[in-house]
């Protein structure tokens, strides 16, 4: 049994305003982030949108290099180099489960698969994914913004 895991690389799947600073929050830990959106334009555009938040995102502006834009019809075969999934579209259910169904095949075996939903529940999220799935997901609800807001709700499924 592996008893350690290091993330190498994360996925952030919505490139919002949440989404966007959660990735440049994660480039603040030198950690290399692929920003997904629904269109390239659309994933470029988040990320960039989050150079210009104030209070700033990043501890180092520079640090924007480390997130890659990409969208889900060209660039989802990416999501196997990443060791955490996490998930922040807008709070609609049949949304995020059609996405875990899209992500599902892509997935590295040991990777973890998060949410950032504050309206749904772990329960609710999992109903659709296959059990190895299901076992690797749980919610982590940032605040926002996440680079000030010291808190996160770590929320588990029954899996």
């Amino acid at each position: 049994m592996n008893t350690s895991f290091k993330i190498e690389k994360v996925a952030v799947l919505g490139t919002g305003v949440m989404g966007a600073q959660l990735a440049a929050h994660l480039t603040n830990a030198n950690i290399p982030v692929l920003g997904f959106d629904i269109n390239q334009e659309v994933a470029e555009i988040g990320i960039e949108t989050s150079s210009k938040l104030k209070p700033s995102a990043y501890y180092n502006p520079k640090t924007i290099e480390m997130i890659t834009p990409l969208n889900y019809d060209d660039h989802l075969d990416q999501i196997s180099e990443c060791d955490w999934i996490i998930e922040v579209i807008a709070e609609r259910l049949d949304w995020k489960q059609d996405l875990y169904k899209k992500i599902q095949p892509h997935l590295k075996k040991d990777a973890i698969i998060t949410s950032n939903t504050s309206g749904i529940s772990a329960a609710e999220l999992i109903s659709e994914m296959d059990d190895n799935m299901a076992a690797h997901f749980f919610i982590t609800h940032f605040f926002n913004p996440p680079r000030y807001m010291k808190l996160v709700e770590i929320i588990l499924s029954d899996k």
